[in-house]
């Protein structure tokens, strides 16, 4: 709305997307694919961080558990009626709690 953009803008001309897209109506393909690609990025990411935090002491997990949540808001992300610019991606309070604690059980994130 203030006209400000927090894309990338190599990705965006890529895609033969510009900022301006993000105000049209309705979200262009070029806008869905840059954010299906940030967020296949932040998949893999996620995965490394994972990996990473196996070889770490437990005792420093509470450190990592918010990242717990990154998971089932790519999930929200990448269904295919998700609208980048119209929908949310905030879990509830509750389900973040829960999905923190879970991790905490488990012992990993």
């Amino acid at each position: 709305a203030r006209g400000q953009c927090y894309l990338p803008a190599d990705r965006l001309a890529v895609v033969g997307a510009a900022p301006a897209d993000l105000r049209s109506e309705p979200t262009t393909e070029g806008v869905r694919t840059v954010f299906a690609d940030l967020a296949a990025l932040a998949r893999e990411r996620l995965a490394a961080a994972r990996q990473a935090m196996g070889a770490l002491d437990r005792a420093i997990l509470p450190a990592f558990l918010p990242a717990a949540v990154v998971e089932p808001m790519l999930n929200r992300m990448t269904k295919p009626a998700y609208d980048p610019l119209r929908d949310g991606v905030d879990l509830s309070p509750l389900r973040r709690q829960w999905i923190t604690w879970t991790a905490a059980r488990r012992g990993r994130v």
